[in-house]
């Protein structure tokens, strides 16, 4: 079975609960612009969501891309890279200190990290606000210090 993915608006999930799934202002969504690191509700075909951190790109009027900063856990057809193409009522956080993006080095120890809690956790029920569980966690910097680049 193939599982596809989509994202959540945040501004309707904000609509549907507005006094317990806040999202950043109209202004502040208008103001996010290439290097920015925006979070945003993955939701796949069999029900199963994350709220995932993503790099901005390109910023256009309504439409952006970015490129994922989280190791999906339930997600087999992303990956901290993947290329992203959103709109800014997607957002449903602006991070408002993003650190470099992650090196090879870095990548790979936050796999094996992530590798070892899969093996002794299960997925979490979605939030009471009927959003994403907000399991993942965005991208740290090892050994590097955030000072590698990727290529």
């Amino acid at each position: 079975m193939i599982l596809r993915w989509k994202l959540r608006s945040g501004v309707k999930q904000n609509r549907l609960y507005p006094t317990t799934f806040s999202i950043p202002s109209e202004d502040e969504r208008t103001a996010v612009q290439p290097g920015d690191v925006v979070k945003l509700m993955f939701e796949q075909s069999d029900g199963w969501g994350e709220r995932m951190w993503v790099r901005v790109e390109k910023a256009g009027r309504h439409r952006m891309v970015g490129r994922l900063e989280n190791l999906p856990l339930g997600f087999p057809r992303l990956d901290i890279g993947s290329k992203i193409r959103f709109r800014r009522e997607h957002i449903v956080d602006i991070h408002d200190d993003p650190a470099p993006p992650p090196c090879p080095d870095c990548v790979y120890e936050a796999r094996e990290r992530q590798l070892e809690t899969l093996r002794s956790v299960r997925r979490p029920a979605a939030s009471a606000d009927g959003g994403a569980g907000d399991i993942g966690m965005r991208f740290v910097h090892g050994e590097c210090g955030g000072t590698a680049s990727v290529d």
